[in-house]
């Protein structure tokens, strides 16, 4: 099932409208992706993500997973050029579906940081919505950031290290470019205060929008949800059970043993845990009689 392009499905703020939180905010969370390429088909190869104290410029803890493929079958070439990544050392990695389980603990309702965050922002809720969630944090894009500093110069990792004075090392990985985004982050912020000291910006005064969205509990489930249907579906080697039900559409993926979203019909965010174990305890069945009983035929 590819996914389709989203435009502006999913926009960042432009720079003067997270000035509050860079005036305000003492703890962020800097966070990349490497991934396949730049399509909503490709995969997400590695997440990276750092959680810093701004004012101290110190490094409070790190998360970092490879990611194992999902669409494609190999690492392109010219990726494993530029990152280093190959597709033997995704074979081991934690599914998508437990890597991004993973990392949604991880950043809570933290403010992210991307460098070009229209990038990474939508290949995450791209796939968060196989996991039937959307990710409501707010989030500073770190180029637009500088380009609002120095609209004409180039806004790529490699120049803001450069321009900064310190020539990255190691760039094209996920941890490693948090950290340097991190660095960079925090010379912006000084530029930004001394605006502000000097009078050539007027302190922006707001308040952090953290608003974790609500995830359906298993009692309004057990109380609301209705099962409407359930199909065997198979395409090649791929094998699927699909539940039709009144609050989402999921399909259980049988060689990968992982349940995705197909479709979400309701505003709160689905945990596929739950939603599972409703499903099970409705129909009586554990996970090998629920395959045997609903397999697609031959």
């Amino acid at each position: 099932m590819s996914l389709q392009a989203t435009g502006p499905q999913f926009p960042i703020k432009p720079a003067e409208e997270v000035l509050p939180l860079v005036f305000s905010e003492k703890e962020i969370i800097f966070a990349d992706l490497e991934t396949t390429g730049f399509s909503d088909y490709d995969d997400i190869t590695e997440i990276g993500a750092v959680r810093v104290d701004i004012e101290a410029g110190k490094i409070l803890n790190r998360f970092s997973t490879f990611v194992h493929l999902k669409n494609k079958k190999t690492v392109p070439e010219k990726i494993t050029e530029l990152t280093g990544i190959t597709t033997e050392m995704l074979e081991d990695a934690p599914s998508m579906e437990r890597a991004l389980s993973e990392f949604y603990k991880y950043i809570g309702s933290t403010v992210l940081s991307f460098h070009n965050a229209p990038f990474d922002w939508r290949m995450l809720q791209k796939r968060y919505q196989f996991l039937g969630k959307t990710l409501t944090n707010e989030v500073i894009c770190t180029v637009k950031l500088f380009k609002y500093l120095h609209p004409d110069l180039k806004a790529n990792l490699d120049t803001v290290c450069e321009y900064y004075g310190t020539p990255i090392v190691g760039h094209h990985r996920a941890v490693v470019d948090c950290a340097w985004s991190a660095a960079c982050y925090r010379k912006m912020r000084e530029e930004i205060l001394a605006l502000q000291d000097s009078g050539q910006i007027s302190l922006v005064e707001g308040t952090v929008q953290k608003k974790p969205a609500r995830e359906i509990s298993l009692r309004e489930m057990r109380e609301t949800c209705r099962i409407l249907r359930i199909s065997g579906w198979k395409s090649g080697k791929r094998r699927r059970i699909y539940v039709t039900t009144n609050i989402a559409d999921i399909y259980y993926d049988i060689p990968g043993k992982v349940w995705n979203v197909a479709r979400r019909k309701i505003d709160a965010n689905l945990n596929l845990d739950v939603f599972s174990r409703f499903l099970l305890e409705q129909l009586n069945l554990s996970i090998p009689e629920f395959e045997a009983r609903y397999q697609p035929v031959a």
